[in-house]
């Protein structure tokens, strides 16, 4: 990260707070992980046959797009969601949503860990 400093009698000087820190490069070797959460108790009614985080709202989007479009719009284009419970429709949701080109490193993956309400071990 550079910052400009502006000293009123000497030039502008540019000054590295960090040299070995580069935006770009940090931002490369980034890999944002997305807490899918549980059962969803308290949103049972919506959370009885998909996991939180599937839960739609505002038509077509659904709760885990909210992350999901911070970590995009941070620069963070490599991200793991971590389901635990019913991520069927999670994972179908997130499979056709997010679609990046084929030549780019640009991921959106679950990993599930399967829990159903018949086997919650």
């Amino acid at each position: 990260m550079r910052f400009r400093l502006y000293f009123p009698i000497v030039e502008a000087r540019s000054v590295s707070l960090a040299p070995w820190l580069d935006g770009a490069a940090v931002l490369d070797k980034t890999v944002g992980v997305i807490l899918g959460g549980g059962i969803g108790a308290r949103l049972h009614p919506l959370t009885r046959e998909r996991s939180k985080p599937a839960v739609p709202f505002g038509g077509k989007y659904r709760l885990v797009d909210v992350p999901i479009s911070n970590c995009l719009n941070s620069g963070i284009r490599r991200m793991f969601v971590l389901t635990q419970f019913n991520s069927a429709s999670l994972n179908n949701h997130v499979t056709r949503t997010y679609r990046f080109d084929n030549f780019g490193r640009s991921f959106v993956d679950i990993l599930a860990a399967e829990q159903t309400p018949e086997a919650k071990d």
